[in-house]
């Protein structure tokens, strides 16, 4: 009765998630192992996001050193004179020399620490996902060994232990006791299965979408 209780309180959880109008149902299916979605780790999206922060300072660093450069503008102007009754046309050239360079060389040598400090920080990240990555394959391979193991001894075993037990206490060469303790034991072998195959897959969707 508590399992059942369980199951109704997941299933409440789980319409809250998915907002259905209705009440639905869950087909109950045979459960496997998912395949995870191996990629590169250069490919990964978080990489997109380094290189554009990369861009985006190297670009204010850029504009920094371009304001140590001289400006030249260059206008024209047309004009009217009431003493000459005619129209006056003229250009005006105009050039501007920084004087000071103290306060935008301080600009430019901190949009270089900051672009350094982005690349440093890339390089960190693309470290810390690898080895997520190796941690979750080794993960991956311990939860395969365990669902190996039922698939071609557990589920056997535990079958083979249910049977005996039933055929045990009919004969009555075990007592109630015994025959609730063996069923225990074949049941708790089917649930280390599920255990590791759930964490199998929750492994194999980390690494299909990984992140830190």
């Amino acid at each position: 009765e508590q399992a059942k209780e369980d199951v109704k309180s997941a299933k409440t959880q789980l319409f809250n998630i998915v907002q259905a109008p209705d009440s639905f149902r869950i087909k109950k299916e045979q459960l496997i192992a998912l395949q995870p979605q191996i990629s590169s780790i250069e490919d990964n999206v978080t990489n997109q996001y380094f290189e554009d922060k990369s861009a985006v300072v190297y670009q204010q660093n850029t504009l920094a050193k371009q304001q140590l450069l001289p400006d030249i503008t260059v206008n024209y102007f047309q004009g009217k004179n009431s003493g000459l009754n005619e129209s006056l046309y003229g250009y005006q050239l105009g050039l501007k020399i920084p004087l000071l360079f103290t306060g935008q060389q301080s600009k430019i040598k901190a949009s270089q620490l900051a672009f350094q400090a982005t690349e440093q920080e890339a390089i960190d990240y693309q470290f810390q996902l690898k080895s997520k990555y190796n941690q979750l394959i080794h993960q991956l391979a311990k939860y395969q060994e365990a669902i190996d193991y039922y698939q071609s001894e557990g589920n056997a075993l535990a079958t083979e232990i249910t049977n005996a037990a039933e055929i045990s206490y009919k004969t009555g060469e075990i007592d109630f006791f015994q025959y609730i303790q063996s069923i225990e034991n074949a049941y708790q072998i089917k649930l280390s299965f599920l255990e590791n195959l759930n964490n199998y897959n929750q492994t194999a969707i980390a690494i299909s979408y990984l992140t830190l």
